[in-house]
């Protein structure tokens, strides 16, 4: 039997977003610091900061879900 899900209000969306992209800064300086030799950082933390966020915000859990391989680490 599949729950239905239950569409998110505008502060869950907010909330979505502002994790993802906190997670996508994260992401950013990982790479900046990988791969230091980058002439645009700013476009780099940008990039990430509303990828992340924006497929946080549209994917909600399936999002994190992902990030641990299909559900292995983070999944139920």
């Amino acid at each position: 039997m599949k729950i239905k899900e239950r569409k998110p209000d505008r502060l869950e969306k907010g909330i979505r977003f502002g994790c993802g992209a906190m997670f996508g800064v994260l992401i950013g300086f990982y790479l900046l610091l990988e791969f230091f030799d980058f002439e645009s950082p700013g476009l780099i933390l940008g990039s990430s900061f509303f990828g992340c966020g924006f497929l946080a915000m549209v994917l909600g859990d399936r999002f994190w879900y992902g990030l641990g391989g299909g559900g292995r680490f983070f999944g139920p």
